[in-house]
């Protein structure tokens, strides 16, 4: 049976992507350097050749994650005409993107489909002759994944590092969330409002460009809707500009970026874990989102209330510019969006004094092309958020995004030009916006939230007995430890016992206060979600590893008991507001 070789010229040379003589051979033996015995390891493959590479390593890989990355828009389309594919596009564990817009993709589907616990067993590799042909291309499917990567580390770091502030502040919040709104009253009441086809949306980040352009943005008010980043708002406020909304998500925001006079009149959206101490200062409207609030879950599902949150890349601008495309902006201006470190600077003037000295300062840094196509330092983190930006842009391409920064980092994929051409073409019709939140409802009813209110401080009674439940699956735990020690195994009390944990199991991932419980064990979660991973040579060392795991996380929900009784009690200190 013929089969088609695809071979690419580059200069005086034909490169090609399957064996001209023995091309079965040649598959096997690829195949075989990458097939895995574990099946939850995902297998990231750069190129698709004609195909056969690939349906052998799937039939060597039954159960596992097949994610691909074609670079050549030609060659993808050639397998379309001349080769059956139909096997791989039905198979829901392959994924296939190609293309220079398909390495944007990948960087989305890594996110979404590699996590923590199997990151590490990933298999990044390429067929043959692949790297020799498209080197950059290579370079870049690897500096995605790599990022990906760090992206994961980073986030579990994070969640690690914060678990308490995070909880904290969401209770020193929780009142506050009760009378105030939510993201999902905001988008009600300006879709009602709101034709905004020809009006643009202004993103204002902190950057060390904004001293060039800031002015311009007093030109933009009432024909644009002006979104400021928390650490922009001193130097926009300074300047006499009068933004729509302020976006803040970060728990451990510092305060002082707060400290301007009139900040309480703009509206600010907000993580239900944001800086409580924020209210301190902004004591005006705020917009609400629940995101990883286990508990605010349970509530908008008893109360039939519709839950809105928006995709992110980490950052406060990244939420900025999801909560834009939310609001159904077809235009967006970037201003002060550096990611990077231009003359070694991190922020405007007046915003946050960062500065990096090269070589000295700690992290992650490097250099990357600039707006002007000239290199410039960006940090690791930075460059996430960069590369966020890019996927999003990629995969909203109805949105124009223009990039009126005049400085910093290129965002592949906008429109670069200065912030006042920029305001001349896009911002010519005058709109009111002033109108929205006069005409949002407060995501709960007075009757709700005296409810809600009470449910919650009885919480701290129930826990009573959920700490007796809790040591009833210890003690489940300890018995099947016991039957899996002896020399021949009962195996009889083994299935007796692991089908009541089994039953116990399916209490602690329905029961809303052991999800409260577990918000405080992000950092255990993380090493008893790697260990489920573990190879045991025996049937024994399975059942202890399932036993130390399972004991692990009880006991971690028990020494959280006080933690929830603390914060629940921050609710309980002042009674609901009116």
């Amino acid at each position: 049976k013929k089969t088609s070789i695809i071979g690419v010229q580059k200069k005086e040379h034909i490169y090609f992507l399957n064996s001209r003589y023995n091309q079965e051979k040649m598959v096997v033996q690829w195949c075989k350097k990458h097939t895995q015995k574990l099946y939850y390891a995902p297998i990231v493959v750069f190129g698709m050749a004609n195909g056969r590479y690939l349906k052998k390593l799937r039939k060597e890989n039954i159960e596992n994650l097949i994610i691909v990355y074609e670079p050549s828009n030609n060659i993808f389309l050639e397998n379309m005409k001349k080769t059956d594919m139909s096997d791989l596009f039905k198979d829901e564990k392959i994924f296939l993107t190609f293309g220079k817009e398909g390495l944007t993709y990948l960087g989305q589907l890594l996110i979404s489909l590699i996590g923590i616990v199997n990151v590490e067993y990933t298999d990044l590799c390429a067929l043959p002759n692949y790297e020799s042909v498209y080197p950059l291309e290579y370079l870049k499917f690897r500096r995605v994944f790599y990022e990906m990567m760090e992206g994961i580390v980073f986030d579990k770091n994070t969640r690690a590092r914060f678990d308490g502030k995070i909880q904290r502040n969401f209770y020193e919040n929780f009142k506050d969330i009760l009378v105030q709104y939510s993201l999902k009253n905001y988008l009600d009441a300006f879709y009602k409002e709101n034709n905004i086809e020809e009006v643009p949306a202004i993103i204002v980040s902190a950057g060390p460009s904004l001293d060039k352009n800031i002015d311009q943005i007093k030109k933009a008010e009432g024909k644009a809707f002006i979104i400021v980043v928390d650490s922009a708002i001193k130097p926009v406020l300074k300047h006499k500009i009068a933004p729509n909304i302020i976006v803040t998500i970060d728990a451990r925001k510092n305060i002082d970026v707060f400290k301007a006079k009139g900040v309480e009149k703009i509206p600010m959206l907000m993580d239900a874990s944001s800086n409580a101490e924020i209210k301190l200062i902004h004591n005006g409207v705020h917009i609400y989102m629940y995101r990883d609030e286990a508990y605010m879950h349970e509530i908008c599902n008893k109360y039939h209330k519709i839950e809105v949150s928006l995709a992110t890349g980490g950052s406060v601008a990244n939420d900025a510019f999801a909560l834009a495309c939310k609001l159904g902006f077809r235009k967006i201006i970037l201003v002060g969006q550096d990611l990077a470190f231009p003359g070694n600077r991190g922020h405007a003037t007046g915003s946050v004094n960062e500065t990096i000295i090269p070589g000295k300062t700690p992290g992650v840094f490097m250099e990357v092309e600039d707006i002007y196509g000239e290199p410039v330092i960006t940090r690791g983190d930075m460059n996430r958020y960069r590369r966020w930006f890019e996927q999003m842009i990629a995969c909203t391409p109805q949105i124009k995004v223009i990039d009126a920064t005049e400085g910093g980092a290129k965002i592949s994929g906008t429109e670069i030009m200065t912030l006042e051409d920029a305001i001349k073409r896009e911002c010519k019709e005058e709109h009111d916006f002033s109108k929205v939140s006069k005409h949002m409802i407060p995501a709960f009813t007075k009757d709700e939230r005296e409810e809600i209110y009470t449910e919650t401080i009885q919480i701290k009674y129930k826990l009573v007995e959920i700490r007796k439940k809790l040591e009833e699956g210890i003690e489940l735990y300890n018995k099947l430890e016991n039957a899996n020690k002896k020399t021949e195994c009962n195996f009889a009390a083994i299935r007796k016992t692991y089908t009541k944990i089994k039953k116990f199991n399916k209490w602690l991932e329905e029961d809303y206060i052991i999800s409260m419980l577990a918000s405080f064990s992000n950092k255990t979660e993380y090493e008893v979600q790697k260990n489920i991973y573990e190879e045991c040579k025996t049937t024994q060392d399975e059942i202890k590893l399932i036993v130390e795991n399972g004991k692990k996380m009880i006991e971690d929900y028990m020494k959280n008991i006080p933690l929830l009784v603390e914060n629940i009690e921050l609710v309980e200190k002042e009674k609901i507001y009116e």
